[in-house]
This record gives C-alpha cells, sequence and structure tokens, in this order.
C-alpha cells in the first residue's frame, strides 16, 4: 500500500517443515548438537508501515506475529517419551514490534528506535520460559562539510540500549540454549548493557 503520506506491507506466511533440525548450544562444553525434531508447522503475520517525512519528522513502525509448533512427539529414550506436539518452537517468540521516529534538518539528523520481543520457551516441552523486553536505541548524526579527499563526512553517535534495561536471551550468537524440558536446565544469557560509541564515516 502507498499514497502521499503513508507506505505500509502486510505479508502472512506458512511453512510447513518436515525433518526440522534444532540446534543446542552448551556454553559449558562448548558443543552443539542438532536434533531432528520433526515435522512443525510455522505460520505468521507481518505488516509494516512507514510516513513520508513531513516538516523533517518521519515514523516507522513494524509487528509480526509467529506461531511456530511442533506436529509430533519426540522420544528420547526407549523408556522416556517427551510430548512436544503442538508446543512453541524454542527460541521463538510469537510477538516482535518495533517503532522508529526520526528527525532531520540540514546537516543533522536524530533517530529513536523501540523494539520489543515477547517472551520464549527455553525447552520442547515449554515448561521453562524468559520473559520478553523492550529496548530503546538512538542514534545522532552531523554531516560535516566537505575537506581534502573527505566526502560527505558524518559523524554520529550511538547508544543502544539506551535505558540500560537487563533483559535475558535464549542465544548466544552460537545458537540457541535448550533442553528437552526444565531438568535440562538450559542456559540463558544477559542482554548487552548500555552501550555507546562514536563514528566517523566518509566517501574519498
Amino acid at each position: 500500500y502507498r499514497n502521499s503520506v503513508l507506505n505500509g506491507t502486510v505479508t502472512a506466511y506458512f511453512v510447513d517443515f518436515k525433518d526440522r533440525i534444532a540446534r543446542s548450544f552448551n556454553p559449558d562444553t562448548l558443543v552443539s548438537h542438532d536434533w531432528n525434531v520433526g515435522s512443525t508447522t510455522t505460520q505468521g503475520l507481518e505488516v509494516e508501515v512507514g510516513t513520508v517525512p513531513a516538516a523533517g519528522f518521519s515514523a516507522y513502525a513494524s509487528a509480526s506475529y509467529t506461531k511456530s509448533t511442533m506436529d509430533g512427539d519426540l522420544a528420547r529414550t526407549a523408556t522416556t517419551v517427551y510430548a512436544p506436539k503442538g508446543k512453541q518452537m524454542p527460541d521463538t517468540p510469537k510477538g516482535m514490534a518495533a517503532l522508529g521516529l526520526q528527525y532531520a534538518s540540514g546537516p543533522f539528523m536524530v533517530n529513536l528506535n523501540g523494539k520489543y520481543t515477547s517472551g520464549r520457551f527455553l525447552t520442547l516441552v515449554n515448561d521453562l520460559r524468559i520473559a520478553g523486553y523492550t529496548t530503546l536505541d538512538a542514534n545522532l548524526a552531523y554531516q560535516l562539510p566537505n575537506f581534502g579527499l573527505f566526502k560527505n563526512p558524518l559523524v554520529r553517535l550511538n547508544v543502544s540500549n539506551l535505558s540500560d534495561h537487563r533483559y535475558l536471551l535464549a542465544n548466544s550468537g552460537s545458537g540457541s540454549s535448550m533442553a528437552f524440558d526444565a531438568t535440562g536446565n538450559p542456559s540463558v544469557y544477559l542482554g548487552a548493557p548500555r552501550f555507546a560509541s562514536i563514528t566517523l564515516q566518509s566517501d574519498f
């Protein structure tokens, strides 16, 4: 959808997995394990809306809903059978949303971005869950005049997790830490604290 004020898209999707592989990372042994969790069904909806800049102001918003469920039961040993059928895949948030606001005037630009991620399960049977969280990022940029070999130089201040919000993650970057059930004691990771950086970029 597009008009003189708004641009927007809506996307619906459905994915039928066969023999889906789930990867679990153990931070104590630094070893990853691949599990075949059988068939899974993923369906969802994504919505994005952005405004056309007006008087220097613009905004962007997005939201998504994902339902990713396992279709069968999973046997680990001859005597122990786990029943994840109908449960949400671990480390798969059902809801995510983002909102960005920007103001630009001449060489100056400021941008604020908020992001919400819903809670996620850590186990295949969904008996252990970490809470959702919201973070806020900001950046300010200023376009400097050209000088010498430097063309379009830009200095930028970036601040991530502006409120220094403390939250937990199921993924360390090396893979999600998940287990069959809570007795497997899956690990969690602390989200990144507030971080600020200054960058200078230029064309040549």
